[in-house]
């Protein structure tokens, strides 16, 4: 747009309406600078907002304005009072909807707008022919309560607002003191009006000598501006009337140069591009870049604006257009401090963005969680608040680590502190070692833990304030209380980094601000003195967050614009970015109104005898004409942007707008921008900050070291020379002399991972472990595990640690000896392996007691049903008393669903009363663990390893039947997986991955020798409790060489190459002994530790072995 002449500006004559506030501003700064003294007198540049309040400051009113959060709370309260003990209505589902209240205020808003009272939208829906007709009665009814409390409390809104303006202008008997010398009316740059706008337009017509409405539209392109037509004709209607209203059209694409200008004139054309007509020819006119996701669109991006900068441009000739900017404001902002490129947020980003609310927040959180303890470690930690209120200190880990310690979970019966006094008092025990070290550490642990004790009581005392029912005004205060109890604004004050600060400090100013507004609103309700509880409090003060917006801190009105296509309305700039050019982004994916179907919008703007309500395709039709101004923005350059992903992480197509460009362009080799694909380290020249200049210096030493054929390639040898020149005089600083060395020896590491990891043959893998895949080489810890597996706790194995390491020796590392245990999460059921614990004692239980009864086998008798079932439920009642349930409801669900299993498992047992076994041993115990149970059914297996050294290895048998000659072990799952069991009984997995059933085989087998029960056949299976069956045994001799114990006989056997059991747990020892835990699962499932080994999937041959 041609900037508005400094002559009209300074004659006070002409009163201009344009677009948007950003439009307004950019206005009255050239004005400013054109003109003579640097001064400009009488503001008489305003958008239609700033207008209607400017001369609503005239009219004489005893109402009061609601602000639009306001009549979001007032929509709410009219909801409640027309669905309260209603049980039969259309929305009764959705009142607790935020997104419900929004749209119907939304819908009343639009219907205010085109004058249409709840009186006569009663009337039209009551003549619509509808199947749903209930659904809109319903919305008139919200629709006349509102209006009848906005009466009721002498309040208006800004409908009301706007209506109350275009009367009073309309009426020529009222004096405007704002108009007097005005005689010329300009609006520019819009092409869609309210009815209010359309009226105040005709209103001040008849009040100004001359009025001038300059839309954007070309005529020969109605395939764009279709959308405007309407805007035309409603314009056009107005020639009867005595006004002087000049319709003035101007096509947008004026305003850019060149090749640009060929674009926009042939984009979009309805017949395509002429046929036979070459392509646009362009230089560096249109550069397309594509990303492979949208922070990689945001950082190419920033990274081209940078390249703009240092090439002289001024961010101010520079914009970023976005159809939704909602989707990149965050991600922008962090490129653009990243790249240090000054920034224009015209709106700022959401306010819950801001980490300052998302802690503030959190605190509520706590309240929903009953004080779960990673919510609470995360307010613990947090920069912005300090909770030791100004005391000394305890560190972070050593909070954690404490409170892990502790067993802490929630705050289930007084959880915090009780068992922070528990941990106390284990502690205390500690003490009567008699060790002076010990004794020592065990007095300064408990002073840290009693600090932390009284510290986390007194902030949850003041957090749970929140729990009893307040007014709205007294949790407002409550809450500015607990901020500055929790000296927040004293953490932001403390930062250093001055921009974190500004950003912070506006950020709670905004907070201040709405708490401000909340008060108001409730006092203009006259809902002072009502009780809510904190829940709708926090409810509230979240639909108010919701519809606010800040500034990050950054802003600078030189700065690189971004913006919204709406807010770029005839504004230009040399260099345009226009962004998030993918399919159902831009143009984006119209959908219907749920309540408010386009059939039903039909018939009521029929009904109507007006344009009320825009249909999807109607809508549709101002997507063209979006991308068209966007275009048209652009003078010098235009740079096109799309990502292969959008921000929910599907695959996407680049946008059909984009493909339109496309088509009438000639691609250039520079045509196309971004980083290349492929590459995570961007080239020297796309090198913006000090991490991507070093790692890709790096990176190019690595590559030329192994790459030496290229020296004869002049362009690599000018890369290899740039790289050299610069690593030499960077590596002359400290800094980067430090970091040059950690990423060698880093790349190096990752290099010989690599060649581990990728090896598919087991036996070459196993010989290239090393240090950095699991292989322990320095002797004092070799020397370290020897001691713990030959004297200490690791002497003592099970077979689900042979079944571990066997499966991945590294998870057994990180388990066994570091014992890193991944912390258990508590949830709303009961975990899995609680419910398998349950099954076992149920199991033990009942057949411990038919077993005294003398009633073995089971017959599955309705007695034996109601006896199962009424142990499970004294072990349900014990469960619930020192265990984890869960939601209680989800808990009784479960329950019942328990109660079938037993039935069912009552009667699979009966189906094998009639076979040879019986069962006798019930959670049979050999050998006795250091910590675990005193009682043991016989002494562990004892197991001579190669070098003869003893194994002594433990268990506890679920159940074990016995026969004649014959034992069966029973091994159960609380399981429904079928096939993976009974893949597991076969006998090529048995001693390799399988070591339950064979090492429980064994034990039992040698008690029946110590018992003189002479055992020749032997089985093991599955019962599975969730699928309520037994799998189909292995069975085996008790003389086969797999169960061979004798030494000599073992060694003959490992010479053979045949398999044994004790030979196998000898190998599994050993290698742990040795210090053998490389990274070499059998089936990786990428488990809690994945990102600990970061593990690389490959096909393994095992045929070396």
């Amino acid at each position: 747009m041609d900037k508005i002449e400094r002559r009209d500006l300074l004659e006070d004559d002409t009163l201009y309406i344009l677009p948007t506030f950003l439009r307004v501003e950019d206005e009255m700064m050239s004005a400013l600078k054109g003109s003579e003294y640097g001064v400009i007198f009488g503001k008489k540049i305003f958008t239609f907002p700033q207008l209607i309040e400017r001369i609503y400051e005239e009219i004489p009113s005893s109402k009061v304005v609601i602000s639009p959060l306001g009549q979001l709370v007032l929509v709410e309260r009219v909801i409640d009072k027309i669905y309260k003990d209603k049980e039969r209505r259309y929305f009764k589902s959705l009142i607790r909807s935020k997104s419900f209240s929004k749209t119907l205020r939304n819908l009343i808003n639009e219907l205010k707008s085109f004058n249409i009272y709840h009186e006569e939208f009663e009337e039209i829906v009551g003549q619509l022919k509808l199947a749903d007709k209930e659904k809109l009665m319903e919305i008139a009814a919200v629709y006349r309560f509102y209006k009848g409390t906005l009466s009721e409390l002498e309040l208006i809104d800004h409908n009301d607002v706007n209506m109350a303006v275009k009367d009073f202008v309309a009426d020529l008997d009222n004096e405007i003191v704002f108009l007097r010398g005005i005689h010329h009316l300009k609006i520019e740059d819009m092409y869609d009006f309210t009815p209010i706008q359309f009226d105040l337009i005709v209103a001040l017509a008849h009040r100004i000598k001359h009025t001038t409405v300059i839309i954007p539209y070309d005529h020969d392109r109605d395939d764009i501006f279709r959308y405007v037509e309407r805007t035309i004709r409603k314009f056009e209607s107005l020639w009867e009337l005595n006004i002087d209203i000049n319709l003035d059209f101007k096509p947008q694409r004026d305003s850019s140069q060149g090749k640009l200008n060929e674009i926009t004139k042939n984009y979009f054309k309805r017949n395509g591009y002429p046929a036979g007509k070459n392509p646009i020819s362009i230089k560096d006119e249109v550069v397309l870049i594509e990303a492979a996701g949208i922070y990689q669109e945001a950082e190419s991006i920033g990274k081209e604006i940078r390249k703009l900068m240092d090439g002289g441009v001024k961010p101010s000739k520079i914009a970023v257009l976005f159809k939704d900017l909602a989707v990149y404001s965050e991600m922008i902002e962090d490129v653009f401090q990243r790249f240090k490129i000054p920034l224009y947020f015209r709106r700022g980003k959401p306010l819950l963005s801001s980490n300052v609310i998302k802690t503030i927040l959190s605190i509520f959180e706590l309240l929903d969680s009953n004080f779960e303890r990673d919510t609470f470690l995360k307010i613990m930690r947090s920069n912005y608040i300090d909770f030791w209120a100004g005391d000394e200190p305890l560190a972070g880990e050593k909070m954690e680590s404490y409170i892990l310690r502790a067993g802490i979970i929630d705050d289930r019966s007084n959880g915090w502190e009780n068992m922070l006094v528990r941990l106390i008092a284990r502690i205390d025990k500690t003490k009567s070692s008699g060790e002076k070290v010990s004794i020592l550490k065990a007095r300064e642990e408990r002073e840290e833990v009693e600090k932390l004790k009284v510290r986390i009581g007194c902030v949850k005392r003041e957090i749970e304030v929140f729990k009893k029912k307040n007014t709205i005004i007294e949790f407002i205060g409550i809450l500015r209380r607990l901020m500055q109890s929790l000296r927040i604004q004293h953490e932001i004050m403390c930062y250093e980094n001055e921009e974190v600060l500004k950003r912070d400090i506006v950020t709670v100013k905004k907070l201040e601000e709405i708490l401000e507004e909340m008060k108001t609103a409730v006092k203009q309700l006259v809902l002072e003195n009502e009780s809510v509880t904190y829940s709708y409090f926090r409810n509230l003060l979240l639909e108010f967050m919701e519809e606010s917006f800040i500034l990050s801190g950054r802003e600078s009105t030189h700065g690189v614009k971004v913006l919204n296509l709406y807010e770029s309305r005839g504004l230009t700039f040399d260099f345009v970015f226009l962004g998030g050019l993918m399919e159902d982004s831009f143009p984006a994916k119209m959908w219907q109104d749920p309540f408010f179907k386009d059939e039903e919008k039909a018939q009521f703007n029929h009904t109507v005898g007006k344009k009320v309500f825009l249909l999807k395709e109607e809508k549709w039709e101002e997507e063209p004409l979006l991308f068209y101004l966007g275009l048209s923005c652009a003078q010098k350059r235009l740079y096109l942007s799309f990502s292969q992903v959008d921000a929910r992480g599907r695959t996407v197509l680049p946008s059909l707008y984009l493909n339109e460009v496309m088509q009438l362009v000639e691609k250039k080799d520079n045509f196309s921008s971004g980083l290349s694909r492929g590459l995570t380290v961007p080239q020297l020249e796309e090198c913006f900050e000090k991490e991507e200049i070093e790692n890709r210096l790096s990176y190019n030493i690595w590559r030329f070291s192994l790459n030496n054929e290229e020296k004869g390639d002049n362009g690599k040898m000018r890369g290899r020379d740039l790289t050299a020149s610069i690593f030499n005089q960077l590596i002359t600083h400290d800094q980067f002399r430090r970091s040059f060395k950690k990423i060698f020896q880093c790349a190096e590491i990752e290099r010989r991972r690599e060649l581990f990891l990728l090896e598919e043959n087991i036996v070459s893998r196993r010989n290239k472990a090393n240090a950095w895949t699991g292989l322990i080489t320095h002797e004092g810890i070799k020397s370290e595990l020897k001691k713990f597996f030959e004297e200490e706790e690791g002497h003592f194995w099970s077979p689900s640690h042979f079944e571990l390491y066997s499966n991945c020796p590294f998870r057994f590392f990180l388990q066994r000896l570091l014992k890193i245990v991944p912390l258990k999460v508590p949830k709303d059921e009961i975990e899995r392996v609680d419910e398998g614990n349950i099954v076992h004692r149920v199991l033990e239980r009942f057949f411990k007691l038919v077993k005294e009864e003398g009633d073995l086998p089971i017959d599955g008798s309705g007695e034996e049903k109601e006896l199962i079932k009424k142990i499970a439920e004294n072990i349900y009642q014990k469960w619930e008393a020192e265990g984890y349930i869960g939601n209680r409801k989800l808990w009784e669900i479960r329950k019942k669903r328990l109660s079938l299993l037993w039935e069912r498992f009552i009667e699979e047992e009966s189906t094998h009363k009639h076979e040879e076994f019986l069962p006798t041993y019930f959670e049979f115990i050999f050998g006795n663990f250091p910590g675990g149970e005193n009682k043991t059914d016989m002494p562990g297996l004892v197991i001579k390893s190669f070098n003869r050294k003893e194994i002594l290895v433990g268990g506890k048998v679920d159940r074990v039947d016995v026969g004649t000659d014959k034992i069966r072990v029973i091994d159960y799952k609380n399981s429904s997986s079928e096939g993976f069991y009974r893949d597991l009984l076969k006998r090529e997995k048995m001693g390799v991955i399988n070591f339950q059933l064979p090492v429980y085989l064994a034990a039992v087998k040698e008690y029946m020798t110590e018992q003189k029960k002479k055992i020749d056949l032997m089985e093991g299976t599955f019962y599975l409790f969730r699928k309520s069956r037994r799998i189909k045994p292995y069975v085996v001799k008790s003389a086969d060489f797999f169960f061979e114990r004798d030494l000599k006989k073992r060694m003959k056997l490992k010479e053979q190459g045949r398999l044994n059991l004790f030979n196998q747990i000898s190998e599994i020892v050993e290698r742990a002994k040795s210090g053998d835990y490389s990274i070499c699962p059998k089936e990786c499932t990428f488990c809690d530790y994945a990102h600990i080994c970061r593990f690389i999937s490959v096909d393994i041959d095992e045929g070396g072995e």
